[in-house]
């Protein structure tokens, strides 16, 4: 869980704790947004935007890759001399966009708005986009929506059906928008005028998340149920979006391994060896050759090691 606090930075909930990440960071955030990397189920590369409100060479994106611990954010663009304000970013299909900015004249010198796109996890930022101000950028796949403001001669909702490489404005009536909204197939658009919902299904499909996998930051070995038994139990193990190790296939996390033990430490059984998605798993485990007692079954993944302790009465 990430939180920003306005010129308080940046923080990460992690081990029942709120963490500050702002090492590198010259002040003031504007947008946060998680992105893809080189590995497939993992959003490992993290980008925030700076706005000063000011002409500053410190303005622009600012990159940190999640899982390097305490590692600091690294400037990384876009390149214009002054540095360019960010206000919104968003993580779509394949790329990362910003957009800035908020206000269009900063210090008596007018900058141009613009969207930027990054298909090199930040290396590279390439213009897609001369836009009016960009107050927020939203992703679902590879559709994006801008919501746009002042600045130009047409405000209003712009959107890109290809990731963000080509954009047209939409038929929403022309007044400053201020966000947008995905719910199903339905699109909310909040506005200076007020709320509206789309009146048709804005989206082909319905990505009502009823099947999302959410992965926890690190494995997790649960308590089985019911416990005790006496013929079956199940287990659950949460694993994380990442690969492990790098030769596993994209998408799963693994190897996994989960053994029994009898109270001397000895091993008498195994429930399973396997890789597992991202997310929360449930295996079940049917011990035959084991007597009624006390047992313990401990999940091994990498360096992760945890343990609990079932009962077996037959």
């Amino acid at each position: 869980v990430w939180a920003g606090i306005s010129s308080g930075g940046l923080y990460i909930y992690k081990n029942s704790q709120w963490q500050a990440k702002n090492a590198g960071l010259p002040g003031y955030s504007t947008g946060f947004t998680v992105g893809p990397n080189t590995v497939a189920f993992s959003a490992d590369k993290a980008f925030v935007g700076y706005d000063s409100f000011n002409y500053l060479a410190t303005n622009g994106i600012y990159a940190a890759t999640l899982s390097a611990g305490n590692e600091p954010w690294i400037y990384t663009g876009p390149a214009m001399a002054g540095g360019i304000p960010i206000m919104t970013l968003a993580a779509a299909k394949n790329a990362i966009l910003a957009a800035g900015l908020h206000h269009q004249n900063i210090a008596g010198l007018e900058v141009p708005n613009k969207i930027y796109r990054s298909t090199t996890s930040g290396l590279t930022w390439n213009v897609v986009r001369d836009t009016t101000s960009t107050f927020q950028l939203n992703a679902y796949g590879d559709t994006v929506l801008a919501a746009t403001s002042w600045g130009g001669l047409y405000p209003g909702l712009y959107m890109s059906t290809d990731g963000g490489v080509h954009w047209e404005r939409d038929d929403f009536p022309e007044t400053v928008v201020l966000s947008t909204v995905r719910s199903g197939r339905y699109l909310y658009v909040g506005t200076w005028d007020g709320v509206f919902r789309s009146l048709e299904p804005f989206f082909m499909e319905d990505t009502t998340r009823t099947d999302t996998v959410v992965a926890p930051p690190q494995f997790k070995l649960g308590q089985n149920y019911p416990n005790p038994f006496s013929s079956s139990t199940t287990i659950t193990v949460s694993a994380p979006g990442i690969i492990f190790p790098k030769q596993q296939a994209a998408g799963t996390a693994g190897p996994v391994r989960i053994s029994v033990y009898n109270t001397l430490g000895q091993l008498v059984d195994e429930v399973f060896e396997g890789p597992l998605p991202p997310g929360t798993s449930e295996i079940r485990y049917q011990p035959h050759r084991l007597a009624s007692g006390v047992y313990f079954y401990r999940l091994r993944a990498g360096e992760f090691v945890q343990t609990r302790k079932l009962l077996l009465l037959r």
